[in-house]
């Protein structure tokens, strides 16, 4: 990949699956709106720090964002887990769609969440919420001290990080 999607050629860029990486539409989508800022003068540089979300449409979906907990062990990152079964969530009981299960990884410093996986009803969806407050280098407090509409799935991962021994209410 060419920083800031220039190639080879005098004003010719590329975006999408030619720059490799993950070949999503996704991902093609957001690197022309990169581009188009790039163009627009509002910013520079390409991909860099971008974290690409994946969504597999099974039933139940199945996504995640971030690292996973086996690859923050390989590169040795320091991380609290949190887990729950999606069975668990107040709105999946009421909808009948209790299959899943949830889990998140926190940096025990920053509190920032380091990957997110969801298996469950409309888990692409939800894995949006650990997306952004990765993005913005948010700590996961911010998620607990959140206000969530009940019932609401959404509502199922503010609980979850609560799992966290420093966010359980005792």
């Amino acid at each position: 990949m060419y920083d800031a999607y220039r190639t080879s050629a005098e004003g010719v860029y590329a975006v999408g699956d030619c720059n490799g990486g993950p070949q999503f539409t996704h991902s093609a989508w957001d690197d022309h709106r990169i581009l188009y800022d790039i163009l627009m003068g509002r910013r520079t540089g390409g991909r860099g720090g971008r974290i690409t979300p994946s969504t597999v449409f099974t039933d139940p979906q199945v996504a995640r964002a971030g690292l996973t907990e086996r690859e923050a062990k390989a590169q040795g990152i320091e991380h609290e887990v949190a887990t729950m079964p999606f069975g668990h969530i107040a709105c999946a009981i009421e909808m009948d769609e209790t299959a899943g299960v949830m889990k998140v990884l926190v940096d025990p410093k920053t509190e920032r969440v380091l990957g997110a996986a969801i298996v469950g009803y409309e888990a692409g969806e939800l894995i949006h919420s650990f997306l952004m407050l990765m993005m913005a280098g948010a700590p996961a407090r911010a998620m607990v001290e959140a206000q969530m509409v009940h019932p609401a799935l959404a509502e199922g991962l503010q609980t979850m990080v609560m799992k966290l021994e420093r966010y359980r209410l005792k």
